[in-house]
């Protein structure tokens, strides 16, 4: 995806070595708008061109990112790439808008077990071993540290000792975006 990001970014490219080798009217015009999706991205200022992959269900958009038979061109690869990076941090930005600053952040380790559990094998091969366990292993201390104590500490935060949920950058990996998440959550888990 990057060495693509690139290549467009630098006008290196011949419209029709990037669309499908194809008679499907269909096919071409879904290359099309993936091409002309990724080089309105590649412009300063970025043009917003719509994603035709917009909306699509997750398993679809990693089968196409993830498929190494040539079935799909690179922009259209790039474009389902756009979109479940979208996905995500649309994700990750409300589960990160819930934590709290030594509260219970519980919720955020749930969250993030969930995103994980609902992820296509493709995508979960990305992570080391252990890692769904390690992340159930902080939910359930978060789980023993709540409790009265804890909510009276919760109730009497300040709103401005929360943390802003403007920490996703989208130029992240979703696996960059929950080792984000990750870090902010046991760094105030300790606090």
């Amino acid at each position: 995806m990057y060495n693509f990001g690139q290549r467009i970014a630098g006008g290196n490219f011949n419209n029709e070595d990037l669309l499908p080798k194809t008679d499907d009217s269909a096919r071409l015009a879904l290359g099309q708008q993936s091409l002309d999706y990724a080089v309105g991205l590649s412009k300063l200022p970025p043009e917003k061109l719509p994603n035709p992959f917009e909306g699509m269900a997750r398993n679809g958009l990693s089968n196409i990112v993830y498929d190494d038979s040539g079935t799909y061109t690179d922009a259209e690869r790039y474009a389902a790439y756009g979109e479940l990076s979208k996905q995500d941090e649309t994700y990750f930005s409300k589960l990160y808008a819930n934590i709290t600053n030594g509260g219970d952040n519980s919720e955020i380790f749930k969250g993030i077990m969930d995103y994980f559990d609902d992820l296509p094998g493709v995508e979960k091969a990305a992570y080391p071993d252990g890692f769904r366990d390690s992340i159930k292993s902080l939910y359930q201390e978060q789980l023993g540290q709540s409790g009265p104590l804890a909510l009276l500490r919760q109730s009497t935060e300040n709103d401005s000792d929360k943390l802003s949920p403007s920490f996703f950058n989208k130029e992240q990996s979703p696996e960059q975006m929950l080792q984000a998440v990750l870090e902010k959550a046991t760094a105030l888990s300790t606090i």
